[in-house]
């Protein structure tokens, strides 16, 4: 299955388009922009290391626990998943 196939099919999604397919200044993950008919645009990160999922779920958490203060803009998490 292909990255947006498995995208649109993780978060249900009728459409989905690539924005961008490279955003500098990291180094650790791959990065890709979407357009999306549920969600508005998005940005997707991807990693195949071992410990990728233990990452993103903490990213998740903190990118959470952010937004639930109301004090500072971050990104809304959607999900973390396996492809």
């Amino acid at each position: 299955m292909k990255v947006m196939e498995a995208i649109k099919a993780e978060l249900g999604l009728g459409t989905i388009q690539e924005l961008r397919s490279y955003f500098g200044g990291g180094c650790i993950n791959r990065t890709k922009a979407y357009r999306t008919d549920k969600y508005g645009d998005i940005f997707v990160k991807f990693n195949d290391n071992e410990k990728a999922q233990e990452m993103f779920d903490g990213e998740f958490a903190s990118l959470q626990a952010l937004l639930e203060t109301n004090t500072i803009r971050v990104p809304k998490p959607i999900k973390v998943s396996i492809y």
